[in-house]
């Protein structure tokens, strides 16, 4: 004859065992009967991303405002990596990196943060501030920026989602400079001579620029003549008797 009997066991979560003194714990009935109890990691979740975010390239954008990181195991840690698909394309503004403390060693391919809780993990990819390389695009074209985002517990494979992404649109930017390539000369030498070749610093390249003089600041201008780009003296004879 045989006969079937059934023992209940109510286990209680005594030990963190993703990050805490064992990976297993082995406990065992009055009878000597052994039970293994193993914990269970559970991965990290990304959400929250936003795709298609539109702005020109004389503006910036915050691209993870939005994205969620959790991660159920108590004591979670995670790392995080952000890889953007073409670095020519921008970068995150040097402000944001030293507030979030993410930080890149490929010039601005990929970026890294130390592990922390996923709620100090989120704040900081929150923070981050990306800025569209100025003079990029041609006028009235566009590109798209991916971003990809790897966070790792340390024990699953790191976890992807490239939901991010910002369109790029190609505008007009003011130059940013102008130079006078010379600014003295000999006071013997003759009327309407050359001062000095004025060009710009301009983002979009390729624009050509005009010059003309602003005469609401001063009114010395009229000593002076341009012709297309070329400042010359606007008198006649020599500049010193």
């Amino acid at each position: 004859n045989s006969s079937t009997d059934a023992t209940t066991y109510n286990i209680g979560m005594l030990e963190d065992w993703n990050t805490g003194a064992a990976t297993a714990v082995v406990i065992a009935d009055l009878f000597g009967n052994f039970i293994t109890v193993t914990g269970n990691n559970v991965a990290p979740t990304i959400t929250g991303a936003v795709t298609g975010q539109a702005i020109n390239q004389s503006m910036t954008v915050s691209p993870f405002a939005s994205v969620v990181i959790t991660d159920p195991d108590v004591g979670a840690s995670e790392t995080l990596t952000i890889t953007i698909d073409n670095a020519a394309k921008g970068a995150f503004t040097a402000a944001s990196l030293a507030a979030s403390g993410f930080s890149t060693a490929d010039a601005g391919v990929t970026y890294t943060h130390a592990a922390g809780s996923p709620a100090a993990i989120q704040a900081a990819l929150r923070a981050l501030v990306f800025q569209p390389t100025p003079g990029r695009l041609a006028i009235g074209s566009s590109e798209t920026a991916t971003f990809t985002l790897s966070v790792s517990d340390g024990i699953d494979s790191p976890v992807l989602n490239n939901a991010t992404t910002v369109v790029i649109s190609g505008v007009n930017l003011a130059p940013t400079d102008l130079i006078l390539s010379h600014s003295a000369v000999p006071e013997t030498a003759p009327g309407n001579v050359l001062v000095g070749v004025l060009s710009s610093n301009d983002p979009n390249t390729g624009d050509v620029h005009t010059y003309t003089f602003d005469n609401t600041v001063t009114s010395d201008n009229a000593l002076f003549g341009l012709v297309g780009n070329n400042l010359r003296f606007n008198v006649s004879g020599k500049l010193a008797v």
